[in-house]
């Protein structure tokens, strides 16, 4: 792209003629010929009457069709990005007014007896209006290893604690009993893994929308917690 470094440069390109200033000069020319043939009796000059005529008209036409469609074309721009503006704003206000429900920690209670070991689950409403919890399905899955071969999984569900409307900020608590409670052990000593996955749908209280949120999280023995693989929200 080049760039205008002086007056010279600059002045001719103020010069230069544009397409409507060429039809116009044209049309403007052909009309003054037309007027000043009218008053001649000559038939040659009425024969050169009618060509300015049509050649005038022709180009009148012809202005008028390229100013019609310059138009169309900015009518039709303006109406596509006034509607992509439209839908940018709708996607803006739905991301910052709905609710966000995903998983905000995941604990393992192991007082000393095995027999009791219970996983915790808290999520929480990270969004700004309420939400109701819809179809959910929180598993424990314990898969016991014997010298590096998998064993049979051992699946078990979380129950809800706390309400299932959550206002903004507010948490919920899912809780599980290991079945076979001394599974915990060996997932304690890294002779069994223990995977917890979670997938929760809920709905906004404010506008009826359905959502779903998605992870899996794995049981990390030599740092007694658990540790987040995948997450995913719509």
């Amino acid at each position: 792209m080049s760039v205008l470094t002086s007056p010279v440069d600059m002045m001719h390109l103020a010069m230069k003629p544009n397409v409507k200033t060429i039809i116009f000069v044209l049309v403007s020319v052909a009309l003054v010929v037309a007027a000043f043939l009218s008053v001649s009796e000559n038939w040659v000059d009425k024969a050169a009457l009618n060509i300015a005529a049509t050649v005038s008209t022709f180009l009148v036409v012809g202005w008028y069709t390229w100013e019609t469609n310059q138009l169309r074309h900015v009518a039709i721009r303006s109406a596509e990005i006034a509607e992509s503006a439209a839908q940018l704003t709708s996607l803006t206000f739905e991301a910052s007014h709905r609710p966000y429900f995903a998983v905000e920690q995941i604990e393992a209670h192991t007082p000393d007896v095995p027999e009791k070991a219970v996983i915790k689950v808290t999520s929480k409403n990270y969004g700004s209006v309420p939400l109701r919890v819809g179809d959910y399905s929180v598993r424990a899955i314990v898969t016991p290893s014997h010298n590096g071969t998998p064993g049979e999984p051992q699946s078990n569900e979380f129950e809800p604690l706390a309400p299932t409307v959550l206002l903004p900020g507010e948490q919920g608590l899912f809780f599980c009993e290991l079945r076979q409670k001394e599974l915990f052990t060996l997932v304690a000593s890294g002779k069994a893994t223990l995977v917890v996955d979670v997938r929760l749908g809920y709905v906004s209280l404010a506008t009826g929308k359905a959502y779903a949120y998605k992870s899996l999280h794995t049981y990390l023995a030599d740092y007694a917690k658990f540790g987040m693989q995948e997450s995913s929200m719509d």
